[in-house]
């Protein structure tokens, strides 16, 4: 057995994961905070009980999120199994990203400019790159949550 297990100090893994899950859990809350101060009437294709609903929802999942980082950095047992499953779901919505297709991005009007083309372009190849790096990533994650020697530092 490592130094690390049998002094008790959490492993690397466990502190950068946890730190970085309850930083996406704080960021949520604040883009919801921010949400909530912004007048919703005033959004653009935006229905007002849609967005609404989308902060909410938004709301609760950062939430979750932060309490099972904690739960994690805590080493609990509960919050290893809750955090499996949520970036499970992580995992699945990156997968969705990728193979449902979505509003498609039409062509640029003949009289834009080159510049908005390439932005055009940037977007369609972040639409692919962004959740094929979040899955490989999150991929990783449930790999390593589900190894026997991160169990180990939750019994």
């Amino acid at each position: 057995m490592s130094d690390r297990r049998r002094t008790g100090h959490p492993a690397r893994f466990i502190r950068v994961v946890g730190w970085a899950y309850g930083a996406a859990g704080l960021i949520g809350l604040l883009v919801c905070a921010t949400q909530a101060a912004l007048p919703l009437g005033g959004a653009p294709g935006f229905a007002v009980t849609s967005a609404r609903a989308k902060a909410l929802g938004l709301a609760a999942v950062s939430l979750i999120i932060l309490i099972v980082s904690i739960g994690f950095l805590k080493r609990r047992r509960w919050a290893r199994l809750a955090l499996i499953v949520v970036t499970s779901l992580g995992f699945v919505g990156g997968l969705v990203a990728l193979f449902v297709p979505s509003a498609a991005i039409g062509p640029s009007p003949p009289e834009a400019p080159a510049a908005y083309a390439r932005l055009l372009r940037m977007v369609s190849t972040a639409n692919v790159l962004v959740p094929l790096i979040a899955c490989a990533a999150l991929g990783w994650i449930l790999w390593r949550l589900r190894s026997p020697a991160i169990g180990e530092q939750f019994r």
